[in-house]
């Protein structure tokens, strides 16, 4: 189909595309151009250095956000209280959400980076047979979600794993807090690696 175009006019030809998918772009004041349809899956991306002001890239893949904290220590617990657990230690950190150093039982978000994150935790009890233990994922300081074993096993240490997808702002933080009801005080696991938190920013 041609372009229709007042008597006397100067019309944009037809004849200016060449495939499917061509666009014509402005390149300069009442000055027209083709661009040339991009590759399957490209996106169209502003560039000033082009003629056209405009390319086609390949979409670079989102980087990863997140960290992962462990703790290559015991802790002691004590008996019926809910307990920060405290990580000394780092598998990577990208963007500086934790501090080995100062409060290093949270994780905090960075500047910039607020949304949805998917949190887990691992949590390894030592040996004891007594009544149960918990694990929670604490935000600012207030539950937001937790999960108990009624047994503890007797000769074998107690593992739990707890996860959420929680929604959070800059600054917010949240922990990995652990309960137990032993009788006594009751350490965490010490091998390295065992007691861990992490979380990846989902959107």
């Amino acid at each position: 189909m041609s372009i229709g175009r007042v008597p006397g006019a100067t019309g944009i030809q037809p004849s200016i595309v060449d495939a499917k998918g061509d666009l014509i772009v402005a390149t300069a004041a009442d000055s027209v151009d083709r661009l040339a349809v991009g590759s399957a899956n490209q996106v169209l991306t502003v560039d000033s250095s082009t003629a056209t002001g405009l390319k086609w890239a390949t979409p670079a893949a989102p980087a990863f956000v997140g960290a992962r904290i462990f703790n290559s220590t015991t802790q002691s617990l004590a008996n019926s209280t809910w307990t920060a657990i405290t990580m000394n230690s780092e598998t990577y950190d990208t963007d500086g959400f934790h501090s080995t150093s100062t409060n290093t039982s949270r994780i905090t978000i960075p500047t910039g980076l607020g949304g949805y994150y998917l949190a887990i935790g691992n949590l390894a009890f030592a040996a004891n047979a007594t009544s149960w233990r918990g694990i929670g994922i604490y935000k600012n300081g207030s539950e937001v979600v937790g999960a108990y074993t009624d047994y503890a096993g007797g000769t074998t240490g107690t593992v739990q794993i707890i996860s959420d997808i929680m929604n959070l702002v800059a600054g917010d933080y949240i922990e990995l807090y652990g309960r137990q009801n032993s009788g006594g005080n009751l350490n965490t696991s010490g091998a390295s690696n065992v007691s861990w938190f992490t979380v990846m920013k989902v959107g």
